[in-house]
């Protein structure tokens, strides 16, 4: 029996999606972070806020950081249409979305010890031009009130030959439950590692044309956060080198404890 490509299903791909506003309702929508999420094809993603401006310096205060977390996505399809806070165009027939329900399961998180209490649901509309339009209702940091909010993303370029590899840690240090997890996808790294109430939250790109070379932290926690949650960098240096030309998902790997574990690796492994 033979098959073409088009008869066969499409394979899960890596992502990147950056936010270009977000609006609480009822108030106009607006843009005062740089939001990132990078997710793998097996969708663990780290999604990390920065409030702008950032620090050309790529130190990264307290103050700064929005919020970051870490976890796993899942979406299904949806057979009806989705409210709309703020105007959109009218889609012609060559551009009409798709509507699925997402939900982000938080397994790491800056502002939550217990990730895993946090229900993140949405519904979102997904253009063919890479726009996505997601609106659901969480609680407003400003008032501490739920409240409804509607947040457009934009999707970003992935390289197709480009790989990448995801990371992930979870024991106790010191008496204290400690977690992160690192993505890589093609150009760009984020990481996030919680240990007790310390949290360390890294962001890299590669501006330079060579696999070896041309990482820039674009923001990373200074090194007071740095002494509780250091291998942080460790394990965003050691996926930025690619993990070397045999890692494979399952090893665990970094320092004389092992405490880091491949989780998935793909393309060229970055």
């Amino acid at each position: 029996m033979s098959s073409t490509s088009n008869n066969l299903p499409a394979l899960p791909q890596a992502d990147i999606s950056i936010r270009t506003s977000i609006a609480w309702h009822p108030d106009p929508p607006s843009e005062p972070t740089s939001t990132l999420v990078l997710t793998s094809p097996g969708k663990h993603f780290v999604d990390i806020r920065l409030l702008l401006p950032i620090d050309p310096s790529g130190i990264l205060t307290p103050d700064r950081l929005d919020w970051a977390f870490a976890g796993t996505s899942t979406t299904n399809p949806l057979p009806v249409s989705l409210p709309i806070l703020t105007p959109q165009p009218q889609p012609q027939p060559d551009t009409t979305p798709r509507l699925v329900a997402s939900k982000w399961s938080h397994w790491v998180d800056t502002r939550h010890p217990d990730a895993e209490i946090v229900v993140d649901t949405a519904q979102m509309r997904i253009y063919p031009d890479g726009r996505s339009v997601e609106v659901g209702s969480m609680v407003n940091p400003a008032t501490g009130v739920l409240t409804p909010y509607e947040e457009i993303w934009q999707e970003g370029e992935v390289d197709p030959d480009e790989g990448g590899m995801v990371l992930q840690t979870d024991d106790q240090q010191g008496g204290r439950r400690r977690r992160g997890m690192v993505v890589r996808v093609g150009r760009h790294i984020q990481g996030i590692l919680r240990v007790g109430e310390g949290v360390g939250v890294q962001r890299w790109e590669r501006s330079g044309e060579h696999e070896d070379g041309g990482w820039e932290v674009v923001a990373g926690t200074g090194a007071a956060a740095e002494e509780e949650v250091g291998d942080l960098v460790g394990a965003m240096e050691f996926v930025a080198r690619g993990g070397g030309e045999k890692v494979h998902a399952g090893e665990m790997i970094l320092g004389p404890e092992r405490a880091w574990r491949v989780v998935e690796v793909w393309g060229r492994g970055g």
